[in-house]
């Protein structure tokens, strides 16, 4: 299993996946140094970070890029039919897709460490060279806590986004379903219903904005590993072409 790991993470060289990770994720940074530079005062840590960066990246960074990094992965194998290669090796079939998956898992929490950790950066930074160095108390802590919980609230989406990716070689299914997912959670949000709180775009948005994250993660984790159950079901059948 860690030799089909690591061959997965070599198949990363070269491909879009590492700038997606690397680029995206450094935005609420950058808007929250545009904010400092251009404001007079010194704002709150509380102000940039719990009420712009997080807030940001939950509602709409998070689906959207979820989506495509599942969307790039699934893209490795179908370009040059390169399944005719991978599906030939002497390893089970699920194990190739699990391996696949426990890739994308921690490149997801990497993307949510560099967006949360990019953005206190940028707030000290412009904050000291501008003079409006941010107040208050920075809790570190909380943030680390912060991309375990939305992490893990975010599996159900992840396993479902990359189900698709890998089942279909139109790279249009994954994107259409991350950006309608994404639509119907803000939709709940704004209307500020609690009927679909078992939808799983839902569940990450709670996970990492509300009361009971904690709760909502565990349930996103959970909703992840059903769906990757069945994901994993599905694909030992599946012809790839």
């Amino acid at each position: 299993m860690l030799r089909l790991v690591e061959v997965e993470f070599r198949k990363l060289r070269g491909s879009l996946v590492l700038l997606l990770i690397a680029l995206p994720p450094l935005l609420p940074g950058l808007l929250i140094a545009l904010a400092i530079a251009s404001n007079e005062g010194s704002p709150q840590w509380a102000q940039i970070l719990d009420r712009l960066t997080l807030p940001l990246w939950a509602m709409f960074l998070n689906p959207t890029l979820l989506a495509t990094l599942a969307t790039l992965m699934g893209d490795i194998e179908y370009r040059n039919n390169g399944w005719d290669f991978t599906l030939t090796q002497p390893h089970p079939r699920w194990s190739i897709f699990l391996a696949k998956l426990t890739v994308i898992v921690p490149l997801h929490a990497i993307m949510i460490a560099i967006a949360v950790g990019f953005a206190i950066a940028m707030g000290g930074a412009v904050g000291s060279i501008t003079g409006n160095y941010p107040n208050g108390d920075l809790a570190l802590n909380e943030y680390a806590i912060f991309v375990v919980r939305m992490t893990a609230g975010s599996f159900g989406i992840l396993a479902l986004q990359f189900w698709v990716a890998l089942r279909w070689r139109n790279f249009l299914l994954p994107l259409s379903l991350g950006i309608g997912g994404t639509l119907v959670a803000l939709a709940v949000l704004l209307t500020g219903t609690r009927d679909a709180d078992w939808f799983p775009w839902v569940v990450a948005l709670r996970s990492a904005l509300g009361e009971t994250t904690a709760q909502f993660a565990w349930t996103g984790l959970a909703m992840g590993v059903v769906f990757c159950a069945l994901m994993l079901l599905d694909l030992q059948r599946r012809t790839f072409r």
